[in-house]
């Protein structure tokens, strides 16, 4: 698998609603100053208004210059607020279909991750089946950073520190890269995760009538399994360290949901690698990550297995 990345390119889609600027600080600081940022909002495409008596009282031209017209002030304004010093910033306006018109978007301009927030309050915000993020999350060929919909936007966000769950599926080591990347990008220490479930769940309780397990049988199993994890998440580390940054493998017990929520602080960045075709990854639906995008108490970046299965083949 390629190890080739760097958060370079940015794409950020905005929709003109305070909602969508959530997305705006933690774009500005995943990628460092050095990261090209690209605004962009999707106006719909349009055909001309006629009257109740088949009248024309606005074509399709003059229409589609108001949506332009609009979109154009939104952006300006954005950039007056958010990045009135950056001079990497570029702003673009497309139409058509959003989920279309954002993929497009990311590879006319080659970007490296796409960065949106999720809005209103059910499954994850506007990730409910239908919605423009939840399509981008199935179809990018690129990671996607999911900002929650909760709390105040901060504008003085900054990465403190990468975290990259990983489990014993090959395939979970996919999001370190990105991982490592954000964590050089920042200067800050990228911490690989494994976290082993309760011993309970693996015991085996005897059947009426058979012979008792050793006395040992409970502290073998749980001593395995925290050599296996102890390796999983070594590997996962040293990964981290060949990529170029500087990081540390973190071994806990418990429910992932609850423990990974215990263990997070402000400034984290989850990243999390998608096991999954279609939808979310197992790591997200269910789990301590869905809740973190829904409160906006951690920004979770997917990396999605259509950009898995690309750069697998490079």
């Amino acid at each position: 698998m390629s190890d080739n990345y760097a958060v370079r390119r940015i794409l950020v889609p905005l929709d003109g609603s305070e909602y969508g600027e959530r997305a705006l600080p933690w774009a500005g600081a995943i990628g460092g100053e050095s990261a090209d940022l690209i605004l962009l909002e999707v106006v719909p495409s349009n055909t001309g208004v006629r009257d109740f008596t088949g009248k024309v009282v606005a074509t399709a031209e003059q229409i589609a210059k108001g949506y332009q017209d609009l979109a154009t002030k939104q952006l300006g304004d954005v950039r007056n607020r958010w990045f009135p010093n950056r001079e990497n910033v570029t702003l673009v306006i497309a139409e058509g279909d959003p989920t279309e018109q954002i993929l497009a978007a990311a590879a006319q301009h080659n970007a490296d991750m796409i960065v949106m927030s999720s809005r209103g309050r059910g499954a994850i915000g506007r990730f409910a089946s239908g919605s423009v993020a939840d399509r981008v999350v199935r179809h990018a060929p690129l990671p996607v950073c999911v900002i929650g919909p909760e709390g105040e936007i901060d504008t003085e966000v900054a990465v403190k520190r990468v975290l990259a769950p990983v489990d014993s599926a090959p395939l979970s080591l996919g999001a370190l890269p990105v991982a490592a990347a954000i964590a050089v990008a920042n200067g800050v220490e990228a911490h690989a995760v494994h976290v082993l479930p309760p011993a309970v769940d693996d015991m085996i309780v005897p059947l009426s009538g058979m012979q008792p397990l050793p006395a040992s049988y409970s502290d073998d199993i749980l001593k395995a399994r925290e050599d296996e994890g102890r390796q999983v998440v070594d590997q996962a580390a040293d990964r981290l360290k060949m990529l170029g940054a500087d990081a540390v493998g973190d071994l806990y017990t418990g429910r992932p949901a609850e423990t990974l929520a215990d263990i997070l602080h402000a400034g984290d960045v989850l990243v999390l690698a998608s096991h999954g075709r279609k939808g979310l990854p197992r790591w997200v639906l269910g789990s301590t990550a869905l809740r973190l995008i829904q409160n906006g108490s951690a920004p979770v970046v997917v990396v999605t297995r259509e950009y898995l299965e690309s750069v697998s083949s490079e």
